[in-house]
């Protein structure tokens, strides 16, 4: 009992074949895994620029109320809500005042977004903003604009109500 003649013409570059197919896999895993890797880095990147612009766009419409108030006639007096958060990131306001201008800070603690915005005003305003609150921004006849007070040390955001009707 012999084992079967085996022809060695036909088992001949089999080897070789399989090695070669091998390899070729694996270079194309490569660089299917280098392509996933690079759309993965672009929606992350695609999400982080969204939620930014998300932030700036709504400090910019804040600011907007600010600019429409200092362009109005005195005895202007508006109510608007200002957002606690956006999406589900908690966002914070910060009303600075210094001699000639003011400056509005977002800040914000998102696992995407991690910092502060600011936005320039190139006129005073006093008070202070209340989130999740329904906000009155007034101007009085000597063209001094308002946020909910004047005098922050008598602010309280609670006695404010929840919402603009």
């Amino acid at each position: 009992m012999y084992p079967a003649k085996i022809n060695r013409k036909r088992m001949e570059g089999k080897g070789q074949v399989s090695v070669e197919f091998s390899l070729t896999l694996s270079f194309l895993l490569i660089i299917l895994l280098v392509i996933e890797a690079m759309f993965v880095d672009f929606n992350y990147k695609s999400r982080i620029s969204t939620a930014t612009y998300l932030f700036k766009d709504y400090l910019r419409t804040l600011a907007t109320e600010f600019v429409l108030a200092k362009n109005a006639y005195p005895v202007y007096t508006r109510s608007f809500e200002v957002l606690d958060k956006i999406g589900t990131t908690k966002i914070d306001f910060q009303l600075y005042n210094f001699s000639n201008h003011s400056e509005i800070v977002l800040k914000t603690s998102s696992e995407k977004v991690l910092g502060e915005f600011v936005y320039y005003l190139p006129f005073v305003v006093y008070g202070d903003i209340c989130e999740a609150k329904c906000n009155t921004i007034t101007k009085n006849d000597s063209n001094v604009i308002c946020i909910n007070s004047c005098d922050k040390s008598t602010l309280d955001c609670n006695s404010l109500e929840d919402s603009c009707i």
